[in-house]
């Protein structure tokens, strides 16, 4: 991946791999989640999205409890965990459908600071 680009792209994961998941890398992930029970969304930020959405699905995250099952629309890269939890701070003061959708459609543009390296599905 690379650690140069300032604008999100979109990029494909590797079937059977886990972002974050046992990484050399110090990376931290913004992820969106989608429930399949309501047409609700749910912010959040972890160096192991596929941990942690197993946690929200198996109703371990007390504010996903109960309002699954989540699938994953968008995960963004960042270049650190904490700049993945500024981003996702930021995201959730937005409180706007709009802007999350642009970052599941990958055309968010984040303000200075909180460049994000990569977008996934």
């Amino acid at each position: 991946l690379s650690r140069i680009g300032r604008a999100p792209r979109l990029v494909g994961e590797v079937p059977g791999s886990s972002p974050g998941a046992g990484s050399n890398c110090m990376s931290g992930y913004v992820y969106i989640l989608k429930s399949c029970k309501s047409d609700h969304y749910y912010i959040g930020s972890s160096a192991d999205p596929g941990r942690r959405l197993d946690q929200h699905n198996s109703n371990a995250v007390r504010s996903t409890r109960g309002k699954g099952p989540w699938q994953r629309v968008a995960l963004v890269e960042f270049e650190t965990p904490t700049a993945a939890r500024q981003a996702e701070s930021h995201l959730k003061k937005q409180k706007s459908r709009k802007i999350i959708e642009q970052v599941i459609a990958g055309r968010y543009a984040w303000p200075v600071g909180l460049n994000s390296l990569n977008t996934e599905l």
